[in-house]
């Protein structure tokens, strides 16, 4: 933290201090502050930390509380960066910069937070994995509670859910998986079987990450089905051999391919 003396105390005190050292290549000497920044002192170009304010007043052998009746105010540590920003700020309003500066900044800072993520994935890839997706379900509204008592995203989840609960199953809801190199959260696990719930009507961009999914858990040995609404089963016919829109017909279905051990 630093100090704000009232104008013209700050200089008193170093010359002072200085007067006792000898000059101020002396008093550096003593006090270990170096030259420029005890000429700075003295011209109130800069203002002194309550450390070094304190080494002063000890050095004069003066009370603090006597020296502290003429500062003006104390400032945060970071009050230069404050008011650096907002010249800067005001700068680009002046010369009519202000939005592309907005631009740059939001750019610098996408880039060093993709920078950031890449280096905590490479790192350790299951803790991030983990920890992005305890953030995700945080902040996502999961709002639906099952008859199991989980609170899963929504009304899809929710029936699937109690579907599995009302077999006997023994499913894991949004477990962590790794499969062929990608960490994964899927819906549903049952024994080897995963269900994973979407009711997207636009699928455009949808599919292509069906599919990976698709050949990444069954790379990994694993039986895969997409639980989708009937009205919407249209959208998904790149995947409808993986498709189920009917729980309550899928029953044989369902418990059969959780206890299979081969790709689907």
């Amino acid at each position: 933290m630093r100090v704000k003396f009232k104008r013209g105390k700050q200089k008193l005190l170093l010359e002072r201090a200085i007067s006792k050292a000898g000059s101020e290549r002396k008093l550096k000497k003593v006090l270990g502050i170096p030259n420029q920044t005890v000429n700075s002192y003295r011209n109130e170009r800069i203002y002194i930390s309550e450390e070094r304010l304190i080494a002063i007043a000890n050095y004069l052998c003066k009370d603090l509380s006597e020296v502290r009746k003429d500062i003006d105010c104390k400032l945060d540590d970071n009050w230069g960066k404050k008011k650096g920003g907002f010249s800067l700020i005001n700068k680009h309003k002046q010369n009519g910069t202000y939005e592309d500066y907005l631009k740059y900044l939001k750019k610098r800072g996408s880039k060093i937070f993709v920078e950031q993520h890449k280096k905590l994935k490479a790192k350790d890839p299951k803790a991030y994995s983990l920890d992005q997706f305890n953030r995700f379900k945080k902040s996502a509204l999961y709002k639906s509670q099952t008859d199991r008592g989980e609170v899963v995203r929504n009304w899809l989840e929710r029936d699937t859910a109690n579907f599995l609960f009302s077999l006997g199953l023994d499913y894991e809801y949004e477990p962590h998986i790794k499969a062929n190199g990608s960490m994964y959260f899927p819906d549903f696990k049952v024994n080897n079987l995963i269900l994973e719930c979407t009711f997207w009507s636009d699928s455009t961009t949808k599919i292509p990450n069906l599919r990976k999914k698709l050949f990444d858990f069954q790379r990994a040995g694993f039986n895969v089905v997409f639980v989708i609404p009937e009205k919407i089963k249209k959208f998904y016919k790149p995947i409808e051999g993986h498709i189920i829109s009917d729980l309550q017909a899928s029953v044989a279905q369902i418990v059969r391919l959780s206890s299979q051990q081969e790709e689907w």
